[in-house]
């Protein structure tokens, strides 16, 4: 019911926005990390409790006790590979601080022209990488604040873009049925513009090539979650996140988790105005101080994408 819900409620929203795609760069950056809020459909910023907040909303680390680690990896679509690593440490009953490291990488690729269609015996590469420091202070005992300074970079062959981005995140707990409310920025920054050389139909260099810029893949996103169901062991939070990205359409997502003893869980998450990744779901198990999780989300023509992820408390 709440999801056939969402889906009737999505059709009377206009898609205004779309134009908009593909004015960014450095969109690997939009990629999601962590199996969990990737069922969820990415809205987990007022949820999350490891080191995927250094990706989500950096203020999510005051959940975290002690210190903790995640490892990620996404089987992406056309062959491309995305891994995440994430450490987040508690400093104090009041400070956080958090590392993290994005790469995002593809098999080498033949080299063509066009006096060359089947390849001219060189091959190159796709590439993107991203490192994060975080920071996160809580305020009073229900409002926690924390940034994040990113370096990225983004590479094709011989031609690349570099940046240094920021995320900015909050999140207070009402205090009333676990519930949580939250607002993030991620990715500002300036402009950015490639670098490099490109070549001709022949393979001569051309070295005055005069790049154009491209905005950062800025997105603003707010989101609540909250208990609503609890029955003897069985527990139900449901997820809505608004997410507004300067190169795309507004979008909407509802998800749901629920899980057994704080031992199995199973998700749902359902994204409202988006054409492809709109479904996801996944599950996670938790033994002592280790989690692992697996989610799922089909990308109609471009097949299914695959996440596991790990996440370890030390």
């Amino acid at each position: 019911m709440f999801f056939v819900s969402a889906v009737s409620f999505g059709q009377f929203i206009p898609s205004l926005g779309g134009e908009r795609a593909g004015t960014a760069a450095g969109t690997f950056l939009k990629i999601g990390v962590g199996a969990r809020a990737s069922a969820l459909g990415g809205a987990i910023i007022s949820e999350v409790d490891d080191a995927t907040a250094l990706f989500w909303n950096p203020a999510g680390m005051s959940n975290v006790s002690g210190t903790n680690i995640h490892l990620s990896h996404i089987e992406y679509v056309a062959d491309i590979g995305h891994e995440f690593i994430g450490a987040v440490h508690q400093l104090s009953d009041y400070d956080w601080i958090g590392v993290s490291v994005i790469a995002l990488h593809t098999d080498p690729m033949k080299v063509t022209t066009e006096v060359q269609p089947n390849g001219t015996g060189q091959t190159f590469r796709y590439s993107d990488f991203a490192a994060g420091l975080s920071y996160t202070r809580k305020l009073t005992d229900r409002f926690a604040a924390g940034m994040t300074v990113r370096f990225m970079q983004e590479n094709l062959a011989t031609v690349a873009m570099r940046n240094v981005l920021f995320d900015i995140g909050t999140v207070y707990d009402v205090g009333y049925l676990d519930s949580k409310f939250s607002i993030n920025v991620s990715n500002f920054g300036n402009s950015m513009k490639p670098t490099g050389d490109l070549w001709d139909y022949l393979g001569n260099p051309k070295t005055d090539i005069d790049f154009q810029e491209f905005s950062p893949p800025i997105v603003f996103r707010f989101g609540i979650s909250g208990q609503i169901l609890k029955l003897g062991d069985i527990s139900t939070i449901g997820f809505f996140q608004l997410n507004h990205p300067n190169d795309n359409a507004e979008n909407y997502t509802f998800a749901t988790e629920m899980d057994w003893r704080n031992l199995v869980f199973f998700r749902v998450g359902y994204r409202i105005n988006r054409d492809v990744d709109n479904f996801s779901t996944g599950f996670g198990i938790a033994l002592d101080n280790l989690k692992m999780d697996v989610s799922y989300s089909p990308y109609q023509y471009l097949g299914g994408v695959s996440r596991i992820s790990l996440g370890m408390d030390l």
